[in-house]
């Protein structure tokens, strides 16, 4: 019969930090970053004239980053622990893509290396974040997976190096 935060509260020792905004102006203070989650608006505690969004937990920093809604959309994601139930051949492959369990599968490109991936959507997804998975599928068959290990805004070619975002 607890709420959420009392539950995590007693479970977890959460240090409080600064909220700040993409650009690493402080704005706040948070209670602890397991306390939010990607793409959340609500509970934040800042006031910034228009709708603040965590875009991302900086955990190396204990930072909880906010910004507009559409920080939240990206085009890429970079996963590890990628595995195949029935892998196409070739390292490029043409997918549907769902990061959530009731999401929508989305046309995405993957490029595959090892037990890592790249997958560039061709349309924006809203709040992939690090840890979840995304499942490649092939009509109704589902050929596999990996584990968000960080997404981008837009996706470059490799040999201009990474995504700022």
């Amino acid at each position: 019969d607890q709420d959420l935060h009392s539950f995590v509260a007693q479970r977890i020792a959460a240090s409080p930090g600064d909220i700040v905004d993409p650009e690493g102006h402080v704005l706040g203070r948070h209670r602890g970053l397991p306390f939010y989650t990607v793409g959340q608006r609500h509970g934040l505690g800042v006031a910034l004239g228009e709708p603040a969004y965590v875009i991302r937990l900086d955990a190396q920093e204990n930072r909880l980053v906010v910004g507009s809604p559409e920080r939240l959309l990206t085009t890429c994601a970079e996963l590890y622990d990628v595995r195949w139930l029935m892998r196409p051949g070739g390292q490029e492959l043409s997918v549907r893509a769902r990061i959530r369990y009731r999401g929508r599968r989305s046309p995405a490109q993957v490029t595959v290396t090892g037990e890592r991936a790249v997958v560039r959507f061709s349309e924006r997804q809203r709040a992939v974040a690090p840890g979840q998975s995304i499942v490649f599928y092939d009509g109704d068959t589902v050929l596999g997976g990996g584990v968000v290990a960080q997404s981008h805004i837009e996706c470059i070619d490799a040999d201009q190096g990474h995504p700022a975002d």
